[in-house]
């Protein structure tokens, strides 16, 4: 990694960057979708879109299954929606507090001196609360999640520093990198425990982003 500057800001997309969580989501959603009824075969065809899309809010996640995968009348559209978001909601909470810490960036965080930030996908208000829980929410500058979309988020984080400072966004996911891209951050791809690294590194190569598959190699 380039050496950082003090105008150097660091913020890090959560599920799959500073939690080992990505496999709780894919677990949560296809057991919400089963609850629901639907057939193997549509369960995996939203499973393929979740997981080629990761990084992107729930909400976003659930509109795109019901406008192009699910079968649903429209008179019905605002219940399945509903019950979809709240066994994924609920399945997410029992699980996400127990996931594991990714490798080495509790350290990174700790050691440099740069102001850090999280802003991810996930519902907001559910991942203060399993960072405070996990006693690490005073690391972060601000963590910010959806219902607001990642790419409003990162530009409106920009907005609190000044206009000099360097921003940089971690990110595990392809969306990640379009986020980054569209609210003007330098994007560092982390492989370790995405689920769609060969893509990531091959997108990071392509366009002269950084990338490691764990923080331990850049301490």
């Amino acid at each position: 990694m380039k050496k950082s500057n003090s105008t150097d800001i660091y913020t890090f997309d959560c599920d799959g960057v500073v939690l080992d969580s990505n496999q709780i989501k894919v677990d949560a959603m296809r057991e919400s979708l089963e609850a629901c009824g639907f057939p193997n075969k549509t369960v995996q065809s939203c499973l393929d879109f979740f997981v080629k899309n990761f990084g992107i809010s729930r909400y976003r996640h659930i509109d795109y299954f019901l406008d192009n995968i699910l079968d649903i009348e429209h008179k019905n559209r605002k219940e399945v929606s509903e019950k979809i978001l709240a066994n994924f909601s609920e399945r997410v909470s029992l699980q996400y507090v127990q996931a594991n810490f990714c490798d080495g960036i509790l350290d990174f965080v700790r050691d440099n001196k740069n102001q850090c930030n999280i802003v991810s996908g996930s519902d907001q208000i559910e991942l203060i609360d399993v960072l405070n829980k996990k006693g690490v929410i005073s690391r972060f500058d601000y963590v910010l999640g959806s219902p607001t979309t990642k790419i409003d988020n990162l530009i409106n984080l920009k907005k609190h520093y000044p206009d000099d400072a360097v921003h940089y966004y971690f990110g595990d996911a392809l969306g990640d990198y379009e986020a980054a891209k569209s609210a003007g951050y330098l994007f560092f791809g982390v492989l370790g425990y995405s689920l769609v690294s060969n893509d990531l590194e091959d997108k990071c190569i392509a366009n002269d982003c950084e990338y490691i598959n764990s923080f331990k190699e850049i301490l």
